[in-house]
This record gives structure tokens, C-alpha cells and sequence, in this order.
């Protein structure tokens, strides 16, 4: 379940990175809640594999 949700959400942050990319927007201009999802997509893939899941 968690692992499930790590992927989804790491899914969805790679495609809002393309999205941006795709319209020639720099990554950096990550908006708050995008850089809260990334950050929380490394916390949960990184407690997923700890946790052997």
C-alpha cells in the first residue's frame, strides 16, 4: 500500500516535471506545494524500502 502510493505520487511529480519542461518553464520555478510533494515522494519511497515493503 505504501509503495503504492510512493509510485503514484513519484509518477505524478515526474510527469509535472515534464509538463513543466514541456512548457519551456524551468524546473526551479517549482511552486511550494510541488517541491512538498517531491520531498514527501523521497520520504515515503526511502521508508518503503527501510521498511523492506
Amino acid at each position: 500500500m505504501i509503495r503504492d502510493t510512493a509510485n503514484i505520487t513519484a509518477l505524478n511529480v515526474q510527469k509535472t516535471i515534464a509538463f513543466r519542461l514541456s512548457m519551456n518553464r524551468s524546473v526551479n520555478m517549482l511552486d511550494v506545494d510541488e517541491a512538498k510533494t517531491i520531498i514527501n515522494a523521497i520520504i515515503s519511497i526511502t521508508d518503503t524500502k527501510i521498511k523492506g515493503g
